[in-house]
């Protein structure tokens, strides 16, 4: 097995004034990106041994890769937003079939 996550945050701070005549209250906001790579492969195989034999049965290998970048966005305590996606793809010797798997998300979220 082998993982490597890699992660890194970009913080901004900004404000601005309201154009109301009287009333030069400024409003202020942080906003965060967060950002993640997860890469995962693994491999698996070896030889099994039954008890009173003298024969090694093969275990079939497996192998994956995982691969999954995700964006998160909090532009304010009221409105943040998510996008992913998640790429995998693995191998069967046992039955010779390769599976591919894509997922791709985006969400956000109004709180009020």
């Amino acid at each position: 097995n082998i993982a490597l996550d890699l992660k890194k945050d970009f913080r901004g701070g900004s404000g601005f004034k309201i154009p109301i005549p009287f009333l030069s209250k400024e409003v202020k906001w942080t906003s965060t990106l967060n950002s993640n790579l997860n890469i995962v492969y693994s491999r698996s195989s070896g030889k099994r041994y039954q008890e009173g034999s003298e024969i090694f049965q093969p275990i079939p290998m497996l192998s994956t890769l995982k691969i999954s970048p995700s964006l998160t966005y909090m532009f304010s305590r009221a409105l943040n937003g998510r996008f992913f996606i998640d790429y995998s793809r693995s191998f069967a010797e046992a039955s010779n079939q390769t599976t591919t798997a894509l997922r791709i998300g985006v969400s956000a979220v109004l709180s009020f």
